[in-house]
């Protein structure tokens, strides 16, 4: 049997963020959403075809408890039942009280849990966007003051503006009410900011079969006051909701046909507005190989975001500074195999990471992939420079807007960060 095609599936956890989500969309669009009960494994779920996207199918389903376990079944037989575009974790989560704040969205870059593993998502996507969607993140405060004055909570009205965040998510097993759970969490990886117990089994049980993002609002920090905080999760569920469908409501077309929404984000990706990133990463991936060294993430230059592009015929962003070895970032679902099939550079049999390796001296190796006719090469911070290599500097954001600007409109654009082994 036919699957139902779904473009955007809408997964939450509990109740409060099904809401959430059915609440922003319906207001936005107008419509309503229905129940549908026809595919026992997933149980009862809401679908909506929205008056104002004609072409643009919905589906919003949730689990019935919290919990990783509980995620990955849900996953696992949405993926079975229904041929998604598109998944969307969304809802509220735990954020680190030194660098959060309650009303907070967090987008994540990235997931991991007590296993080590380490998945990243398709968050750059939004990233690029960032500035189109920030007049509604900052409107979102006023949709919490909406809930609020509805009499739901008793609340201390807050004196500040949300924020919109970029973070790895750690998944946990339990209710976490111990503010020490961020000291733990600091010592594997200081740049997470969000806790909660589903993105990180989300995201391993979707895989690389389909684009997904993960979005989510700061309802607590995870200490002892978490429950007398509880009235936070309906006002944060929503103002990660609203970011969400502002987001996905860009991307409009008269039909959509078969073409995904992945292949949407790629066409959206050559943007020339969306050369934005609002913080800079720096981390250590959990459970990285060991050979040759661990791997540090360097975003040297706000001009560089890493967008899931194949190499062959498009345009290729690299940052690169130093005389160090140099990695080009993989696009998912690249094997080094692949990476031989498109000529770029020789693997060594045991690099099993993804990653093509420049060794040191990789300015020849650069060099050569430059020379290939097939790619439009640019450098971003480069001290030294390669002849016929239109070069950057950070402070040249507005150059290299302009440059990318009098490409043709059909240029696909492959951005990538540079990675050192320390």
């Amino acid at each position: 049997m036919k699957k139902p095609v779904c473009d955007v599936c809408f997964v939450t956890a509990v109740p409060v963020e099904r809401d959430a989500v059915r609440d922003i969309i319906e207001s936005e669009t107008g419509v309503r959403f229905v129940e549908d009960d026809e595919y026992p494994s997933v149980g009862i779920f809401l679908k909506a075809k929205t008056r104002a996207f004609p072409s643009l199918r919905i589906f919003l389903v949730w689990a019935s408890r919290y919990g990783p376990q509980e995620m990955t079944k849900l996953v696992t037989n949405i993926i079975n039942a229904f041929d998604c575009r598109l998944m969307v974790l969304t809802g509220f989560c735990a954020g680190d009280p030194d660098k959060t704040k309650i009303g907070d969205v967090i987008v994540a870059n990235r997931t991991w849990d007590n296993s080590g593993t380490v998945r990243p998502d398709g968050s750059e996507v939004l990233i690029q966007n960032t500035q189109h969607v920030q007049d509604d993140v900052v409107r979102k405060l006023e949709l919490c003051k909406f809930d609020w004055r509805k009499g739901l909570v008793d609340y201390v009205e807050p004196e500040y503006i949300g924020n919109l965040h970029f973070s790895a998510f750690f998944t946990g097993n339990r209710v976490r009410k111990d503010e020490t759970i961020w000291d733990w969490i600091a010592s594997w990886d200081a740049k997470t900011k969000a806790l909660d117990m589903e993105a990180h089994a989300f995201l391993e049980a979707i895989g690389n079969r389909l684009p997904a993002m993960i979005i989510k609002g700061v309802a607590d920090h995870a200490d002892s006051n978490k429950g007398q905080t509880n009235s936070h999760q309906a006002p944060c569920s929503r103002a990660a909701a609203l970011l969400a469908w502002t987001f996905i409501r860009r991307f409009r077309q008269p039909e959509l046909d078969r073409q995904s929404l992945l292949d949407w984000f790629r066409q959206y990706a050559g943007n020339r507005e969306g050369l934005r990133i609002k913080e800079k990463a720096r981390y250590r991936p959990i459970g990285a190989p060991q050979s040759p060294g661990e791997m540090h993430v360097r975003a040297g230059s706000e001009a560089i975001i890493s967008v899931e592009m194949p190499f062959d015929g498009h345009l290729l962003l690299f940052n690169f500074s130093g005389d160090g070895p140099i990695h080009c970032l993989s696009p998912s679902g690249y094997s080094p195999a692949a990476y031989r099939r498109a000529g770029s550079i020789q693997l060594p049999d045991d690099n099993t990471n993804g990653f093509p390796i420049f060794p040191p001296g990789g300015k020849e190796y650069l060099a050569a992939i430059c020379s290939r006719e097939d790619l439009l090469p640019i450098l971003v911070n480069d001290k030294e420079g390669i002849d016929g290599v239109p070069c950057f500097e950070d402070a040249d954001l507005q150059k290299l807007i302009e440059h990318l600007d009098a490409l043709p409109s059909d240029t696909w654009i492959v951005m990538t960060d540079a990675f050192t082994v320390v």
